[in-house]
């Protein structure tokens, strides 16, 4: 791969007076590490755009710094505005050719599982990068993750059957899950409870004494018309 050069130059404007660089189209930076003391640089925003997606944050740029030498450097950090996801600042570390250093690479998922296109399962990730250990010059822009041996569902891919290049140290158990796969499982739905019957009230219904019946089971007090009450004999 050749390598990805990146343009540099010096920058006076600090604090607040860096929005005027990026009003230019440019973006505010920082250049440090062990072996150099923290330098503000600037640089074009579009070149950067090109060289973040073409290195990540896990493969060499060389720096180059005008009116200075190149510099290895990998982007540590990028700040974006809130709104527009624009890198509004950078941070770039200068790195030691000769020392390992720790990092994350991420994964590529690649292929397809025929666990998923077959039975229809479903892949789960557990993973979407991986921490290492490892010079500088053998880092690599992501690591590829072949879906294609999960053909069951409950069949695993785990972080020690990963193809990781020479000279790069996982650190993860080797038995841990990167990604799996699980069946599909309908969401149960809980029964609705049956409401409580609602109270009847007869409408029109009224007992011989104009009063409105109710359905309680009690018989209305009838009294029959017509008969008079007998007098009682003295």
């Amino acid at each position: 791969m050749e390598p990805i050069t990146l343009r540099a130059a010096p920058r006076t404007s600090l604090g607040r007076r860096a929005q005027r660089v990026r009003g230019e189209g440019n973006i505010p930076a920082v250049v440090y590490g062990r072996e150099m003391s923290s330098t503000p640089v600037t640089v074009s925003g579009q070149e950067f755009s090109r060289a973040y997606r073409a290195a990540g944050e896990s493969t060499l740029l060389d720096l180059a710094v005008e009116g200075a030498s190149v510099v290895k450097v990998l982007i540590q950090e990028v700040a974006r505005h809130p709104i527009t996801g624009h890198p509004i600042h950078v941070d770039f570390h200068a790195v030691s050719m000769t020392e390992k250093i720790h990092t994350r690479i991420p994964l590529k998922f690649v292929g397809v599982a025929p666990a998923v296109k077959e039975v229809g399962g479903i892949i789960v990730k557990q993973f979407d990068h991986v921490e290492v250990d490892a010079l500088a010059s053998a880092l690599v822009h992501e690591i590829e993750v072949d879906l294609t041996p999960l053909a069951r569902i409950d069949d695993v891919i785990r972080f020690r059957d990963l193809r990781v290049p020479p000279g790069i140290t996982l650190k993860h158990d080797p038995e841990e899950i990167v990604v799996s796969v699980t069946e599909v499982t309908e969401e149960e739905v809980a029964p609705t409870p049956a409401a409580a019957p609602a109270s009847v009230e007869v409408v029109g219904a009224k007992g011989k004494e104009g009063t409105t019946g109710e359905a309680t089971g009690a018989e209305p007090k009838v009294e029959e018309k017509g008969k008079k009450k007998e007098k009682s004999k003295p």
